[in-house]
């Protein structure tokens, strides 16, 4: 607690010395300013004075008997009053003033004051008398100086521009909120982009599923910082891009995972970012900073009634169409187009979860397999043409071990099938279909419920960066191959 004593020597000079010495038994010697008495030898006592008023948790206005007349006869005169000059720098800084009425004077009269000290007649105060009531009357006031103070903020210097200042800043901030709601609350849909123009960017490229497999340290709970992190993730894109994959689809969009689309981007590949978590603001956030390497975004990942719910899914795929101009769709189990008439009209082009189930995949027959998932594509063909949505597949997955029967040579079967037959006259779906296999690479970190436990090994590319056997079957049928007579690279 620092307390200012603000008197006149002429006025009441013997009272006041008596409050300084009670004052300074209480709170210490050090915390009780008057005048230039605690000033330093060599310095400026009226800035030293002001230094002090505004660093006090109170100001005691020592007011007697003649403290009026000699304020008006200063003014008149024009001599300087450093009594007033402390009141009014008090007055004006929000400083806490306690008038102390002393002598039996009686508080100013707003008429008896200059203007500058007009806010001292709403200041409440107390009276303090003379031997035998004083000790009590100087609890009080050391009471009144413990007690709550007003909420006002003090300022600790007298320039006034830092007030005008704060409201300056008051004002940005204001702004720069508005403008985060409107940038993130207002419309969230545009129209969708025009049909053609997302076929071009499907069928355009040879895509595959990417989750970084530095992943399986980290759920492993190996720390890694975040170079170490990321030129794990340039390998892996490296990697992909040798075997003659041109595009990438990611999982979502948090961590490291959003650092992804720009590294691809230096690479040549083209990008379809993920966003795990479609009610996420923050995950959404993070989507659309990228939007420079995104060619599209992927909202959703199986998640519709868990994770988020189709408002979120509908905020988020509005949200980044309408940001970035680019193709957004959603990912969820076939089944959910199939039973939900909105799930399908989300999205720029149609996009399902094409992930082999338990039942589906009881047992290891390729051709079987492969025409479960046609049958699949075969039911989404009318949905497809009365959208004028382009229709992909996405996670498409296949074992090569872990299931009875798994091998290499049957995931290559596998995908060899699924893309014979999807493009059989007879047999196939009579409109274009593009294929994304799940993974890049296995994902050994994927073991126990939720998972199958053939998760794990759906990868098509070894650790070493040598393509499975399924990679050479998908290039050689790629439309790019046909064209150029090679995969893209």
């Amino acid at each position: 607690m620092k307390v200012f004593l603000c008197y006149r020597r002429n006025d009441a000079a013997n009272i006041t010395e008596l409050i300084y010495n009670g004052l300074c038994r209480e709170f210490g010697k050090q915390n009780v300013f008057r005048d230039v008495h605690n000033a330093p030898i060599g310095f400026d006592f009226r800035t030293h004075i002001r230094d002090r008023v505004a660093e006090c948790d109170g100001l005691l206005a020592i007011i007697g008997r003649s403290w009026v007349e000699e304020l008006q006869r200063r003014e008149d005169t024009g001599e300087d009053d450093f009594v007033r000059d402390e009141l009014e720098f008090a007055l004006n800084h929000s400083v806490r003033v306690i008038p102390l009425l002393v002598d039996g004077a009686e508080l100013p009269k707003k008429g008896e004051l200059p203007e500058a000290l007009h806010g001292l007649v709403y200041m409440a105060g107390l009276e303090v008398h003379d031997a035998p009531h004083f000790a009590g009357d100087l609890r009080l006031v050391i009471d009144g100086l413990r007690g709550p103070a007003p909420e006002e903020p003090k300022i600790s210097s007298d320039d006034r521009g830092r007030r005008r200042g704060r409201w300056a800043l008051f004002a940005l901030i204001f702004l720069l909120l508005a403008l985060f709601f409107w940038d993130n609350y207002w419309p969230t849909h545009t129209a969708r982009l025009d049909g053609a123009t997302v076929a071009n960017l499907l069928r355009g490229h040879v895509w595959i599923g990417y989750d970084p497999t530095i992943r399986t340290e980290l759920e492993k709970g190996v720390v890694l910082d975040e170079a170490q992190i990321l030129q794990a993730v340039d390998r892996d894109l490296e990697k992909i891009q040798r075997v003659g994959f041109t595009g990438i689809v990611t999982f979502g969009s948090e961590g490291h995972q959003v650092q992804i689309p720009r590294r691809a981007k230096k690479l040549g590949l083209a990008v379809i970012m993920g966003v795990w978590d479609a009610s996420s603001r923050r995950e959404v956030g993070r989507a659309f900073s990228q939007r420079a390497y995104v060619d599209a975004y992927c909202v959703g990942f199986n998640g519709l009634g868990s994770r988020y719910y189709y408002a979120d899914l509908e905020w988020a795929v509005g949200r980044l169409r309408w940001r970035t101009g680019k193709p957004v769709t959603v990912t969820e189990p076939l089944s959910l187009y199939l039973q939900d008439s909105r799930l399908p009209g989300i999205g720029d082009w149609i996009f399902p979860d094409a992930h082999l189930g338990k039942m589906r995949l009881s047992c290891i027959d390729p051709q079987a397999n492969a025409a479960s998932i046609i049958e699949d594509m075969r039911s989404l063909v009318p949905i497809c043409r009365d959208l004028d949505r382009p229709l992909a597949f996405n996670a498409v997955a296949y074992p090569h071990a872990q299931a009875i029967g798994a091998s290499s040579r049957t995931q290559a079967e596998f995908f060899a099938s699924l893309l014979d037959i999807s493009r059989d006259p007879q047999a196939g779906i009579p409109i274009p279909a593009t294929i994304v296999p799940h993974s890049a690479f296995d994902d050994p970190w994927k073991s126990g419920h939720p998972f199958y436990e053939w998760d794990s090994s759906i990868g098509l590319i070894t650790p070493y960066g040598t393509p499975r056997p399924a990679i050479e079957e998908i290039l050689s049928r790629s439309p790019l191959r046909r064209k150029t007579g090679k995969a893209a690279e």
